[in-house]
């Protein structure tokens, strides 16, 4: 992922809310056409592979897969980011908003479930500014790993 992409996908963010509660969910917040802030939504990042009648059907008749899923996407309240074809482990590689965790799951479960893509991988992304959030929550949350444990029992 570019660094450009990296440090705008990180700014757009914002508090969703729920901060008093100690949830941070790095939504982001749009303005739509009326002028009225949308609901903050936070970020995902998809992986999934190809099958090979998949790859058939593609080489037969070209086309660009991310035009058809983003009205599925858009369905769900989502909106797609950018979507990328990728070497390696991964045929593509998408950041998408999503408006929960509920909506992001559904879409990857409709993929999955369609039959021409394996290895459907749906990944919450966090801010550096949340990921420190959570170091900071924990070194303050008293958990002791077992060879703490076991040190303190000997």
């Amino acid at each position: 992922m570019t660094a450009g992409l990296l440090r705008r996908l990180s700014t757009k963010r914002r508090d969703c809310g729920t901060e008093a509660f100690g949830i941070h969910c790095g939504a982001s917040a749009r303005k739509r056409a009326d002028g009225k802030e949308s609901k903050p939504m936070a970020y995902f990042l998809l992986q999934l592979s190809y099958k090979p009648e998949a790859w058939a059907a593609m080489i037969k008749n070209p086309q660009d897969r991310s035009k058809a899923v983003e009205s599925a996407i858009e369905k769900l309240g989502g909106k797609m980011e950018r979507f990328w074809m990728a070497f390696g482990e991964s045929d593509i590689v998408g950041i998408v908003e999503m408006p929960n965790n509920v909506s992001a799951a559904a879409f990857s479960m409709a993929v999955a479930a369609g039959g021409a893509c394996q290895n459907v991988r749906t990944t919450p992304l966090l801010t550096v500014a949340e990921a420190q959030d959570a170091m900071k929550k924990a070194a303050t949350c008293g958990y002791q790993p077992v060879t703490q444990t076991a040190k303190a029992g000997a």
